[in-house]
């Protein structure tokens, strides 16, 4: 390792996801942290930090690290609790849904086998009596204050070696970000911490306060006062970093370039395609829908299709049917063997992927993030609300993927119409190729109330957060 001048002042950020990578490292905030001067200390939950990460950040001011801390058993069953202590529309979803068994039909559909009776039941009654019990919020994170310490020899090392003036805490949802967040605040060290994304603040209760918390946008600051019992005037609304590229016009290709160097034909209108992988197994049927109308011209214009798998599948054999065939590009991208995604957006990839977004003339997807990136490059979006999740022969695709309370943000905001059959995806894509401006006010509303500001300054003022929280002037 590299001596630092310890009078610099010096920042933890931990990272548990590749997606974080590119979020807070690639995406801007990083590079204003060193431009102000600062040296940061990254943290990969992992057991080494592969040597082209390290090629690609470390210098002088910053310096990568790797540990997989072991979590106590007893504390793990415990912070099962965090999923029934809050009532939202997504916490009853899981307890409705969640289930990691799968298996073929005969029809060939990929369905997902329900939770018992009892154990749905169950788990609705505890969310009914939990959620609705102050005390019993309060008495959960006591027990993570105080009694599941979560002390670590080699965090307790980094925190000597480095003593961090703050904390930068990328996933509240993780075991390995609270490690830090408690050994910090234990030494009396700032924290501040992040939902992991956009649709994370709803889903469980917290179980360890930062000092601070920065959010995507207002409706999630509203939820973290009203659902995770935070001080509002410690929750900031900073927009989405990963935005920043769509406001970035020198990273910008012309339609020509991007889509020649992909097999695709810049004069049809482009229809891109995103899976949502392990959470809908079905989705390439959807995909081989809209090739099928793309061949028979059905669509009211000649057009090419675009498919991007979801990283969970990405080396899936799902979309084989659709390799080679005209006026189809299958967007497949490396997996790695690091963080749980095992999917690492490099810059280049990155820029890969707004370009693709950015000539996109309608994006479809299924209940996705891509939603918010179409809103961001002000692209139509389609949503697709049926054949993508089954219980038995029962399609669960609306109830299932579009419950939640994030998705009704969406809604909400009226931007992104949805399908809820063949007849209605045709018709609504179809009208996004002749009238790509019909939801645009839709659009306009989801980039202002999901993703804050589209403007390329969500890093800048991400760290402009952290610098007012080093420099101690809020």
């Amino acid at each position: 390792d590299r001596i630092m001048d310890s009078r610099q002042k010096t920042i933890f950020i931990t990272i548990t996801r590749s997606f974080l990578t590119r979020n807070i490292l690639r995406s801007g905030t990083l590079e204003h942290l060193k431009q102000r001067g600062y040296r940061i200390i990254v943290f990969f939950q992992t057991k080494e930090v592969p040597s082209y990460l390290k090629r690609e950040f470390e210098d002088n001011l910053v310096s990568l690290h790797a540990f997989t801390p072991v979590p106590h058993w007893f504390h793990r069953r415990i912070n099962i609790l965090k999923r029934y202590l809050i009532e939202t529309h997504i916490s009853k979803l899981v307890a409705r849904f969640e289930s990691h068994k799968q298996r073929t039909l005969p029809s060939g559909l990929i369905t997902s086998l329900a939770p018992s009776l009892f154990a749905r039941s169950a788990r609705l009654a505890a969310i009914k009596i939990l959620g609705r019990l102050p005390v019993a919020r309060r008495f959960f994170r006591f027990l993570e204050k105080y009694v599941f310490l979560q002390r670590s020899a080699i965090a307790n090392f980094y925190f000597d070696r480095y003593a961090p003036d703050v904390v930068l805490s990328t996933s509240l949802i993780s075991d390995f970000d609270i490690l830090f967040l408690k050994e910090a605040s234990r030494r009396g060290v700032p924290t501040i911490s992040m939902p992991k994304g956009w649709d994370n603040v709803t889903k469980e209760y917290y179980p360890f306060l930062p000092d601070w918390f920065a959010v995507p946008n207002e409706v999630s600051a509203s939820c973290a006062t009203t659902l995770q019992d935070m001080n509002p005037a410690r929750v900031r609304a900073v927009g989405l970093p990963q935005f920043d590229w769509y406001a970035r016009p020198e990273i910008r290709l012309s339609r020509e370039e991007h889509l020649r160097a992909k097999g695709l034909d810049p004069t049809r209108k482009l229809i891109f395609f995103g899976s949502e992988g392990a959470w809908s197994q079905n989705d390439w049927r959807i995909a081989e829908l809209l090739y099928e109308w793309i061949k028979s011209d059905a669509l009211g214009a000649p057009s090419q299709l675009f498919v991007r798998p979801h990283y969970s599948d990405v080396q899936s054999p799902k979309f084989d049917s659709l390799r080679g065939k005209p006026h189809v590009f299958v967007d497949d991208y490396p997996k790695i063997d690091f963080l749980a995604d095992r999917w690492d957006p490099t810059v280049p990839l990155t820029i890969d992927f707004t370009n693709s977004i950015l000539h996109a003339d309608v994006v479809v997807n299924i209940a996705s993030s891509l939603t918010l990136d179409a809103a961001s490059a002000d692209r139509p979006v389609v949503l697709i609300g049926f054949g993508c999740e089954f219980e038995g022969e029962t399609d669960v695709t609306i109830p299932k993927l579009y419950g939640s309370d994030h998705m009704r943000w969406v809604a909400d905001a009226g931007g992104a119409p949805r399908a809820d059959n063949p007849e209605d995806l045709k018709r609504l894509v179809r009208g996004a190729l002749e009238e790509p401006h019909t939801y645009a006010a839709g659009r306009a509303r989801l980039r202002e109330r999901l993703c804050y500001r589209v403007d390329g300054k969500s890093s800048e003022r991400l760290a402009t957060l952290l610098a007012d929280i080093v420099q101690s002037t809020i």
